[in-house]
């Protein structure tokens, strides 16, 4: 279970695998606002919140992302918006422009019985669901500068070496490539781990 407590709108929002309760502070009463359940095949994975608190969004291990606007959730607590993508939504976040960044994942990228070159996806949505961009299926970790200008991506590749005369010898090569996006002018560079801090 998580327990969240927003100061500026008095909120306290409640998450466990299936549900999101959300409750404000009035006076010294805690009152229940709305609640939202989870559909029956899936979970809540993980939640986030906007830096100045106007935005809660939760991902689903089915690939849904709901995005709630604190406004929304106190006056139309039924107005919410839903974006979807594959596999289990293992991490969001948001930037200070209000942009999400979402971090899925369909399987283990490196795992000898069933080695994968698609290990997850990161997508870059607006507030009301739609897909801004897309990074690709090869996607490992990522994460976003809180004003968002720069996008951090941790690429994972795999190929299959056969060994010319010796079977017995061939095997799965991986790797891993460092990568950063700038939002402003849409370029990709290499970096390098000190870079990432």
């Amino acid at each position: 279970m998580t327990c969240l407590y927003i100061a500026k709108h008095k909120i306290v929002i409640i998450v466990n695998d299936k549900t999101i309760s959300v409750y404000r502070k009035q006076d010294d009463v805690i009152i229940l606002l709305t609640t939202h359940t989870a559909l029956d095949d899936t979970l809540i994975t993980t939640m986030t919140v906007s830096h100045d608190g106007h935005y809660v969004a939760i991902g689903y291990q089915d690939g849904s992302i709901m995005v709630w606007h604190m406004h929304d959730m106190i006056n139309h607590p039924h107005v919410k918006y839903f974006a979807k993508t594959h596999g289990s939504i293992k991490k969001l976040t948001f930037n200070h422009h209000y942009l999400l960044l979402s971090q899925s994942q369909y399987g283990l990228f490196w795992n000898t019985a069933t080695p994968t070159a698609t290990p997850g996806a990161a997508v870059l949505w607006d507030i009301y669901g739609h897909e801004l961009h897309h990074f690709g299926n090869s996607i490992v970790d990522s994460i976003m500068s809180p004003f968002g200008s720069v996008i951090v991506l941790i690429n994972a590749s795999i190929r299959f070496k056969q060994h010319a005369t010796h079977p017995g010898l061939s095997r799965w090569d991986k790797s891993i490539q460092y990568q950063q996006h700038f939002l402003n002018d849409n370029t990709c560079d290499d970096v390098t781990l000190t870079q990432l801090y």
